[in-house]
């Protein structure tokens, strides 16, 4: 059961060929001033799993895992979700220029055989990004209105996204869900349904 209303997250998995169902549920997503971005993830991402398996009732054998994820940016030294709108997203892309950043996924996997949480991990990827003006932020932001629900304001896999030059580590990550590093994780017990 993939926990997320992500259309990218239900996109990465259905492409990696795993068998899913899936299903989204509201979570005030407070942080925690206390933890860094690395943790914070993983809070959030175990936050969501407690709430979903508090409000859903299953049967041991209707599914073997759950999974929850959360994204988050960090940009020198802050932690950035999502944009509040247009001109918060403005301000973060052009503070992205010629600097990089740190993107981090926090993974919660539930098996409902065990009845308990069997990972839980962050995974990181490094976006590098071009020397780029306010003409060509605003041009991404004016083709991307999706970009008010994406953890930095941005999304690295939207086609005219081109304000980075490299990244370090996982693509998927970047876009909200590591399947590397969920495919190590779950290669462990055989699992390729959800």
């Amino acid at each position: 059961m993939l926990v997320s209303k992500s259309p990218r997250r239900h996109d990465l998995l259905k492409l990696a060929g795993y068998q899913f169902e899936s299903c989204t549920i509201e979570l005030s997503e407070i942080t925690d001033k206390n933890l860094n971005s690395f943790d914070q993830v993983k809070h959030l991402a175990r936050s969501k799993m407690i709430q979903f398996l508090e409000l859903n009732e299953f049967k041991k054998d209707q599914f073997s895992y759950a999974l929850t994820f959360d994204t988050m940016v960090e940009f020198e030294c802050q932690t950035l979700g999502k944009p509040k709108d247009k001109n918060e997203a403005l301000k973060w892309l052009k503070s992205y220029s010629g600097k990089s950043q740190n993107v981090h996924t926090g993974c919660c996997v539930y098996s409902f055989s065990k009845e308990q949480i069997v990972n839980l991990w962050t995974s990181t990827s490094k976006v590098y990004f071009k020397n780029f003006d306010e003409v060509e932020a605003l041009k991404y932001l004016d083709s991307e209105p999706t970009f008010i629900n994406k953890a930095g304001g941005y999304g690295i896999q939207d086609e005219s996204f081109d304000l980075h030059s490299h990244i370090e580590g996982e693509f998927s990550n970047i876009v909200g869900l590591p399947l590397k590093a969920l495919s190590d994780k779950l290669k462990e017990s055989s699992v390729n349904k959800f």
